[in-house]
């Protein structure tokens, strides 16, 4: 039982953090009325990416034998949502430019009805555009730091299961 339990535990861990963070997403979003910009959207899909595959690889029988490659891509699945949000740290802090999407969209039209109702319909929410920070770290700075972290984590539970299987 115990083997069970240490089989399944890392990609647990690493599911449950990635539904955490959604689920703080979730709650920023809907009770502090905090609208997700492109980037923060992207990063959501990385976590919802990491929770699909972890759940997979917690309940297929066909997949319980692949847990170090499955931790191994929901480390990698880290390391990129850290760069994502990374990347808008520094769109935030105007150090590069942001997406062609975080941008207010250009208007076209024939008449300025037309290009009214482009504006009204339009709901562009700027990625440089900090909505919430706490110590002067946005959200998408804890982000970074969050992933980043679990990244690290996921990389030292396979280095540790794979010192654990060499004979001495």
């Amino acid at each position: 039982m115990c083997k069970i339990n240490s089989l399944y535990s890392k990609p647990l861990f690493l599911t449950l953090a990635a539904f955490l963070a959604l689920l703080s997403g979730f709650v920023a979003e809907h009770f502090f009325k905090l609208r997700p910009c492109s980037l923060c959207l992207f990063q959501q899909y990385v976590f919802m990416a990491i929770c699909l595959i972890g759940c997979a690889a917690i309940l297929l029988p066909f997949l319980r034998g692949h847990t170090k490659k499955i931790s191994l891509f929901l480390a990698i699945l880290y390391v990129i949502n850290a760069g994502i949000a990374f990347y808008q740290v520094a769109v935030e802090h105007h150090w590069v430019e942001p997406p062609t999407q975080c941008q207010n969209k250009k208007l076209s039209g024939n008449s300025i009805e037309e290009m009214r109702e482009q504006l009204l319909n339009t709901e562009t929410v700027r990625c440089d555009h900090v909505q919430w920070s706490l110590f002067g770290i946005s959200m998408a700075g804890y982000n970074a730091l969050y992933c980043l972290f679990l990244g690290i984590i996921a990389f030292y539970f396979l280095r540790r299961q794979k010192k654990e299987r060499k004979p001495l």
